[in-house]
């Protein structure tokens, strides 16, 4: 469009001599101006690619700079080159059509082939986001599958914890059970019968302190620190054994026959005493 302008002065000229020669000259100033602003454009990077762009806008520069050194000179002798200007400039215009359309067709590549860059890269998103989701729904269906997996096991072991207390608190022998440490952990009726404690204050209580006579309780302890180091047992897994038990208040001993059983898990070791009063052919003998 400037240079339209400049065009256009320059062909007034040619019919109405009066035309200011000033007007002319600043209208060639604004195209000048006009360039050397595109020039410095950063977008101007991209068209420079373009060999044919490059000697096209050169060619143009050149042109400026030759115009512009006439145009430098006085007002008579501009007047005198008017003509000269006016055929220079008509001559050019294909040149500075060809100029524009080649910088608008490099333009108009440049914004498909960067619209073409963020579609690959919109899809190559897509594509990670669904791989993403499909990761997620794989972990959440493990998890949901070891979810079902763990409520399974649970439940089977809430069973067989009730089945077990079911076989505690119905068998006719005295149950204890206590742990690593020696206190007592399940303790049925049975066993309340036989050494006179409830479960209220058996549970919690020490196996050796509760039912076991003094005079036996260091070797008790004794065994029960050897079975837990290295697993040497003397009573534990030989079947029926003969011990002494003491009832509630410690003034009743009496013998019995144990049968004795170690379990061994990962957080705890378990003793089971399953403990009976048999038939004595001589009575209890009180400390």
């Amino acid at each position: 469009m400037d240079y339209l302008n400049y065009l256009f002065s320059i062909e007034q000229f040619s019919h109405n001599p009066s035309v200011a020669i000033d007007n002319i000259r600043n209208n060639f100033s604004i195209f000048e101006s006009r360039v050397k602003l595109v020039a410095d454009l950063p977008q101007i990077e991209m068209l420079k690619s373009s060999d044919e762009f490059v000697r096209r806008f050169q060619s143009l520069q050149n042109f400026i700079e030759k115009t512009s050194a006439q145009f430098a000179q006085r007002n008579d002798i501009v007047r005198q080159s008017i003509y000269m200007l006016m055929n220079s400039a008509a001559e050019y215009k294909p040149e500075i059509h060809d100029l524009s359309v080649l910088g608008l067709k490099l333009s108009l590549e440049d914004a498909y082939k960067e619209r073409q860059d963020i579609s690959k890269t919109f899809k190559q998103l897509i594509g990670l986001s669904i791989i993403l989701l499909l990761i997620i729904a794989i972990v959440v269906f493990f998890i949901l599958r070891l979810y079902q997996t763990i409520e399974t096991r649970a439940k089977d072991h809430r069973k067989v914890l009730k089945r077990i207390s079911t076989i505690i608190s119905s068998s006719l022998e005295a149950i204890l059970v206590v742990d690593k440490n020696g206190f007592i952990q399940e303790y049925n009726g049975a066993a309340e019968k036989i050494f006179g404690f409830s479960a209220r204050e058996a549970i919690g209580a020490k196996l050796s302190e509760l039912i076991i006579p003094e005079k036996h309780q260091k070797a008790h302890e004794m065994g029960m620190k050897r079975i837990l180091e290295n697993g040497a047992a003397r009573v534990i897994g030989r079947g029926r054994v003969k011990v002494d038990g003491m009832r509630k208040g410690g003034g009743l001993r009496f013998p019995s026959k144990c049968r004795s059983m170690l379990s061994k898990t990962k957080k705890i070791c378990s003793l089971c005493h399953s403990c009976a009063i048999f038939p004595m052919k001589s009575k209890p003998k009180k400390n």
